[in-house]
């Protein structure tokens, strides 16, 4: 019996998979734990050669899922393939899939992640700051936004702060929720691409901050196979990846979690 954070990562490898095969992507620079599961599960079912990028310090170093580590989930004695900087280069020439979680997402595709209500000196919320927002946001690299809870207060008309602008037209952009996947149509706004099992239109007109196209035969994700979710346990067997789909037992575990890691240091 598969779980929302397995169909969630499943999702998310398939489509790493589906951009290596169309368009020859060959890295994907990863930000949360869920998209690194992802990443090397998508090796583990056939795309063998795909380098991972882990937050800003070296190219496909073979890190371990973990939520609190950063660059200390590398794992000893890995032979990272190149220094960050080689992988912002490979963004701007269009040869890398990048995995963003913004603090707000909006109707044209511009995001948040600097502050939430406020103003940016006083803000209600304080967020990390635009990072490489500004450049993915536009680049010609495809980019996936993860934002697990289809919700309006993340899903908005417009963001309160734009760390990235909205993306110029014909750039591949997709953002996956726990409702399904969804694409970026530069003219007509978002779309719905496929939905989550037991999920219908109405489910989506009723969530998220602006409207989303839902054709009335868009397809439903299939479950994840025996070979999917045997590549998942193999790469994440603490079920990391379904942390953030479980509420206040997962905000739990996650605490038990992180104490664990800093333990291991």
């Amino acid at each position: 019996m598969s779980t929302l954070g397995d169909l969630f990562t499943t999702v998310l490898a398939r489509e790493f998979t589906a951009a290596a095969a169309d368009d020859g992507v060959r890295v994907i620079a990863v930000t949360t734990t869920a998209s690194l599961v992802a990443a090397l599960a998508a090796r583990r079912l056939g795309t063998a050669d795909l380098a991972i990028a882990p937050g800003f310090g070296t190219l496909d170093a073979a890190p371990r899922p973990a939520l609190s580590l950063g660059e200390r989930a590398m794992r000893a004695g890995a032979s990272p393939r190149g220094p960050a900087s080689d992988t912002f280069v490979a963004v701007a020439r269009g040869l890398i899939g990048v995995v963003v979680t913004p603090g707000q997402l909006d109707s044209r595709g511009a995001t948040n992640l600097s502050h939430i209500g406020g103003t940016h000196a006083d803000p209600r919320v304080a967020l990390p700051g635009s990072r490489g927002l500004p450049d993915n946001n536009d680049s010609p690299s495809r980019v996936w936004y993860l934002v697990a809870d289809h919700a309006a207060r993340t899903l908005v008309d417009r963001v309160d702060f734009v760390s990235g602008p909205p993306p110029s037209p014909q750039r591949i952009r997709r953002l996956i929720t726990r409702l399904g996947v969804f694409t970026l149509d530069s003219h007509y706004g978002w779309k719905a691409d496929c939905l989550f099992p037991d999920v219908g239109a109405a489910d989506v007109a009723a969530s998220g901050g602006f409207p989303i196209r839902v054709a009335p035969d868009v397809p439903t994700v299939a479950h994840p196979t025996p070979a999917e979710l045997d590549a998942l346990a193999s790469v994440d067997p603490d079920d990391l990846r379904s942390i953030e789909f479980d509420g206040a037992d997962g905000a739990r575990r996650a605490q038990r979690v992180v104490a664990e890691e800093r333990e291991s240091l």
